[in-house]
């Protein structure tokens, strides 16, 4: 990949990634819940790359919801010093040995018998690539009440970060 690192403003770009994934979910009958600041710290960051995961994340989101019946909720916040965006959606979710798995290439999740495949297998491993770069975190979670919580961090620019794992195991449970 090639990198273009910049400060950028996350608002508007999280907002592009609503903007083109907003066809898709009109498309499904998917309801979309947004949480989005009109102003977040700037991250340093590839802005092109930062849309293309939030692009994947959501896309993953409104595909694993049932039709004329999915929710989806993004939201982005800042904490300790990170910016911390979260897609949650009331799909089937994944069991704990698949949260992992699907980080994995070519790795698809579900019954390869009934289930048709529904991508390369590519997407969550390579935002978790561009999230690392840019020195963040990606994870997923099962959401309360069902479906999947799907997290990425990235470092806000000029701003102190905790690094204690207890802080962050407790923000990450107190984001579902």
């Amino acid at each position: 990949m090639e990198w273009r690192l910049d400060e950028v403003d996350p608002s508007p770009v999280l907002g592009d990634a609503l903007a083109a994934t907003s066809g898709l979910f009109k498309e499904r009958g998917v309801a979309l819940e947004v949480a989005l600041p009109e102003h977040l710290p700037a991250v340093h960051v590839d802005r092109d790359r930062l849309v293309q995961v939030a692009i994947n994340l959501l896309s993953n989101a409104v595909k694993f919801c049932a039709i004329d019946d999915g929710r989806v909720w993004f939201e982005a916040s800042v904490r300790r010093g990170m910016l911390w965006v979260t897609v949650r959606d009331n799909g089937r979710g994944l069991s704990e040995s698949e949260r992992e798995v699907v980080f994995e290439r070519f790795r698809q999740v579900g019954d390869t018998l009934t289930d048709k495949p529904k991508g390369t297998g590519l997407g969550l491993p390579i935002c978790r690539q561009i999230i690392e770069y840019f020195g963040g975190r990606i994870w997923i979670e099962a959401a309360r009440g069902g479906g999947a919580l799907v997290t990425f961090t990235v470092p806000c620019v000029g701003m102190a970060r905790d690094g204690d794992e207890g802080n962050r195991d407790r923000d990450r449970r107190a984001a579902e």
